[in-house]
């Protein structure tokens, strides 16, 4: 699974305060992660992941992904606030359990501006020596 978006949804649902907002991210995370064959290879494994979440559905649900989503999907909807927040821990706390690789970063290209020398400075100073 893709790591940004793995940050991206730790992210998102630790700290969205809005219900509707974090709502569509969750319609929209979820159907990815149900989608994802790396994650998911057979659908028995889909059943198992749904139930520590809290969801549980008859049989035949599993035997289409589609039909699993659209299930899931309504569910969440169906969500009042302390059900969502509830499901937000119980979904954080598979992600950072089965991705403990991913880590946040503050600094996208692996060196912060505070971190790295001033190119400019290090030209003037070579070429223009401080008078003593």
């Amino acid at each position: 699974m893709n790591n940004k978006l793995l940050i991206r949804a730790k992210k998102t649902i630790s700290t969205e305060n809005d219900i509707s907002l974090l709502h569509s991210f969750l319609f929209g995370f979820m159907s990815i992660l149900i989608l994802s064959r790396e994650q998911f290879n057979k659908n028995e494994e889909i059943k198992s992941f749904l139930e520590l979440l809290g969801f549980h559905y008859k049989e035949y649900v599993y035997v289409s992904r589609t039909l699993i989503i659209s299930r899931v999907i309504r569910d969440i909807e169906k969500f009042d606030e302390k059900r969502l927040e509830e499901f937000n821990q119980k979904l954080l706390q598979f992600l950072y359990d089965i991705f403990p690789e991913v880590q946040e970063s503050n600094n996208k290209r692996g060196d912060s501006k505070g971190n790295r020398e001033n190119y400019v400075s290090k030209i003037i100073d070579k070429y223009n020596p401080k008078v003593k």
